[in-house]
């Protein structure tokens, strides 16, 4: 019994190892690595990410989507209201937005210099007061042109009955798809990934691999039944530290011992909250589509835990060595 508890604390002050580069399993970064094109509902334009083609619909054909994020999967809306255009023009579905913008052109161009109503003033240096109407210098005041341009929008919501039943339906589609994704990924034995700061290597069990990180390296990504991709999760991870990034504040290093230094010295060992990129990762998230995964690990790390010897809250489903060493004794 000692021996085994003698070994569990131990886990917990082993050195941060990093792989070399060569043993490590290189994946896609944020930027989409598919043959995904979103395409413009009114023409024939397609755009390998979102932003661009939500910022092409607005420029060109004045057309804005509500709350982008909370869309499950933007491909499949944009696809059927493409469809749903064709026939039928925009304005029989969304909701008109009027906005005035006000344009002051260059002074070259706008300057009026017809005279107006004499407004100038002169002062009289002999003490004569102040001397209005149209004599003086004949000073003639020069008035710039100020023009209103009104520009419609046209805005895709779910206030439109059709729009919310759509985007329900996308949500649940997906949820389904992600949920049986998750349960293939619990069973999968083709699984193999080292971990991300030492060489321990784990094949066909993904929830040791979450543990070993949470228990050895106090690095914490949340609950195994949270997780979804895993595989593909763990390796974009693996990609910001082959290229010598912090997973914290993301920035770059010239050397894999620099780097180390620096998340010990700043323990760096979580995720950047602010990256919305892992969104996608959390289960949890597509329940609620457009809530971040942050909220969704603030709301899990605000459930009860146990703690284990060092104060760090262990994630349900995952032992921890020290309270399984201590219940055996």
């Amino acid at each position: 019994m000692e021996s085994q508890a003698t070994t569990a604390a131990a886990t917990f002050t082993q050195p941060l190892l990093f792989p070399t580069p060569s043993s490590l399993h290189h994946a896609p970064t944020n930027k989409q690595t598919n043959n995904t094109k979103y395409p413009c509902l009114i023409c024939d334009v397609t755009k390998v990410d979102p932003p661009s083609l939500l910022d092409h619909l607005a420029r060109e054909h004045k057309i804005v989507i509500s709350d982008v994020a909370k869309i499950a999967d933007l491909l499949i809306y944009l696809t059927y209201w493409k469809k749903r255009l064709i026939d039928k023009p925009i304005q029989e579905f969304a909701s008109q937005i009027d906005t005035s913008s006000s344009l002051r052109p260059s002074a070259a161009s706008t300057t009026d210099t017809t005279p107006t109503t004499p407004t100038t003033t002169t002062s009289s240096s002999t003490g004569g007061g102040e001397k209005e109407g149209g004599g003086g210098d004949g000073k003639v005041e020069q008035k710039a042109k100020v023009q209103t341009k009104q520009t419609t929008y046209y805005m895709l919501s779910d206030v439109l009955p059709e729009d919310a039943t759509l985007r329900l339906h996308i949500r649940q589609q997906k949820l389904e798809e992600v949920l049986a994704k998750q349960q293939a990924e619990r069973s999968d034995p083709s699984f193999d990934k080292k971990c991300l700061f030492c060489n321990a290597s784990f094949k066909g069990d993904r929830n040791g691999l979450i543990a070993h990180m949470f228990q050895v390296h106090k690095f914490n990504i949340g609950r195994p039944d949270n997780l979804v991709d895993v595989s593909e999760f763990i390796g974009l991870l693996h990609n910001r530290l082959d290229h010598l990034q912090c997973l914290y504040c993301e920035k770059t290093y010239k050397s894999s011992a620099v780097l180390k230094q620096h998340m010990r010295k700043k323990k760096h060992f979580k995720l950047n909250p602010k990256n919305s990129s892992y969104d996608r990762f959390y289960a949890s998230n597509y329940l609620e589509p457009g809530k971040h995964w942050q909220d969704i690990q603030k709301e899990i790390d605000a459930e009860p835990d146990d703690d284990d010897d060092d104060g760090a809250v262990v994630p349900p489903s995952v032992p921890s060595s020290s309270s399984s060493s201590s219940s055996s004794s």
